[in-house]
Parts: C-alpha cells; structure tokens; sequence
C-alpha cells in the first residue's frame, strides 16, 4: 500500500512552475505543487515530483502512471513492476483516474467525492438502511459499515478522439462508512449559523413592523442582513408576520450525506481493512510536515529552475532519511 498526495510550496523566487493556485498553506504567494507517493508500511517516500502551481490534484495522476512505467521498465531486467495499491483522497477522485489506474494495472483504494458523484449518492440511498443498522456498527472504528459490489464498466485501450467502448468491467467494492458524530456536529453547526442569522433578520422584522406596521410579503426583499443573509434565503421560510423560522426539510437536504464517507477499491473486499488502510495514508502528511516545517522548504528561495530541482532533490533524499 502506497500514499498518494500533494501539498503547495510557497514561493517568491521567479520560477517557470511557480503560479496561483489553491494553496495548501494560505498563503497568498505563487506555489510550486509537489507530489508524493511513500510506502504506508514505512513512511518512506519512493516517488517526487513538482509540477505547476496551477495545476489541480486530480489531474496529475496519468503523468505519475506513465513516469512509473518509465521507472520501472530500465529498473530491472525482468521488466517487472511492484504490486502498488494506490490510497488516495478524494482529490483525485475522477473517473478518469479510476481508469487509468485499472488501464495501468495498479489497484487503489479511493476515496469518492460523495457530494459531486451521483451514482454514489445513488448507492447510499440504496444502504441508507444498513447504514444506520445497529448489526451493522463497529465498536472500534465507531463506523456504520456496509459494502456493495458493482461491475464497473470502462475502456482498456481507448482511442483519441473516439468514446470509450466501456466493454471491459471490473469488479469494484463500495465500501460505505456512517459517522452519526460527524452528523450531529455539522447539524449543530449549520442549526447554529442558521439560529444566528434568523435572530437578527427577526430583530429586522420587529423593529420593521413597529416602524412601519404591518409588513406585506413583497417588502420582505427590503430586509437584509449582509452575509448571514444566504442563510436566511436558503433554509428559512416566513411566517404570516414575516418572522424567519427554519425549513426542517431544507436542512435535512444539506445535511443528507453528512457524516458519510465512500471507499473504492478492486482489491480491498472487507471495509474495516480498507478504512484502515485510509486512514495509513497520513503517513503522507507527515513527510509534508518532515520536507516543509522540519528540513524548512516551505520557502525554497531559489535564482533559476536549475537550482530549484538541486535543492528539491536534495529535500527529497533528506525527508526519506528522516
């Protein structure tokens, strides 16, 4: 099992990768994006690379799988690849990465973007059910658990410019996690911007009404409270006074899929092992906290491109030593 993840490297330094984008850190400065594979098992880092600051996480994932290839084919007589398992956030959730990872012969244990995938979505409200199933809770974990397998259609030698064929299939498990903790703080929590919005556009309304009367529907669009305002306009509803009270079914909307999380994965068939294996991949995180905080390249002030990659190498060797 292998990490995959990226963080952002701030940079003032002239560099021809340095560029906006969505920086990790907050900074406000161009960034240099760095990606990572390390062994879960160890913590070793095997695989660096920088890339354009512009560039999104999800797309990265082809260039890695063609460098491997590359890798791999001058690192050994046989011709041989190790047997990778690819673990990964959801950034580089794509179908397209999904793909390219079944393409390249490498399984993966992905996490989904459940808010941006609808076929997802269609599965958790298929297992709503089982997911709020008391047999089906594990004590250690504090987890709902429930697994699906579906055949997943998809396209092993696509042809530019023409759609894929999706003749060939693998089998992939849906591994299907409910949290009721992180469902009960995002409830309190949007209950609280929602209660905090509606005190004040009321305290409008009443000061409104005793200025003015009795107020009519139409003026209602005359009361606004600034940014609080959205909350108002997307989980409220009026009363005939036109006081502010909270749509129950609107909120249960926004949070329908709090507290769920969907694992992916051709070869990982039980769920406990693959949210384990998830969760192996802060080992990631920690060598971005090695390579930026304790070896101090979280600014790698550098005169060209040239002397970027020396010092980016030498990190590079530093954190996997360390």
């Amino acid at each position: 099992f292998v990490a995959l993840d990226s963080t952002s490297i701030s940079t003032y330094s002239k560099l021809s990768q340095a560029d906006y984008g969505h920086n990790k850190d907050g900074d406000t400065t161009k960034q240099i994006n760095y990606l990572m594979v390390c062994d879960e098992l160890t913590g070793v880092p095997i695989y660096g690379k920088t890339y354009k600051g512009n560039v999104v996480d999800v797309s990265t994932v082809k260039h890695l799988l063609i460098d491997l290839e590359t890798i791999f084919k001058y690192d050994n007589a046989d011709n041989e690849k190790p047997n990778l398992i690819f673990v990964t956030d959801r950034g580089y959730d794509s179908n397209d990465n999904l793909q390219d990872f079944l393409r390249h012969d490498y399984s993966f244990v992905m996490r989904s973007k459940v808010n941006n995938s609808a076929w997802i979505q269609d599965m958790l409200e298929q297992s709503f059910s089982e997911l709020n199933d008391d047999n089906n809770h594990d004590e250690f974990t504090n987890q709902y658990m429930y697994t699906k397998q579906v055949e997943y259609k998809y396209d092993a030698y696509p042809i530019t410019g023409k759609n894929n064929s999706n003749r060939d299939v693998q089998k992939i498990f849906v591994h299907m996690y409910f949290d009721e903790e992180i469902l009960a703080e995002k409830r309190k929590a949007c209950r609280f911007n929602i209660n905090s919005a509606r005190e004040l556009y009321n305290e409008k309304v009443k000061a409104y009404r005793e200025t003015k009367g009795k107020i009519l529907p139409e003026e209602l669009c005359k009361i606004n409270i600034g940014n609080m305002q959205k909350f108002i306009n997307s989980y409220c509803v009026f009363d005939s006074e036109g006081y502010a009270k909270i749509d129950k079914t609107k909120l249960d909307a926004k949070l329908k899929f709090a507290g769920y999380m969907v694992l992916l994965s051709d070869c990982v068939e039980d769920a406990k092992e693959a949210l384990f294996v998830y969760r192996q991949r802060q080992r990631v995180e920690r060598n971005f906290e090695i390579f930026k905080s304790v070896l101090k390249f979280n600014r790698p002030f550098s005169s060209n491109d040239l002397v970027f990659q020396g010092k980016f190498l030498c990190e590079f060797i530093a954190s996997a030593v360390a």
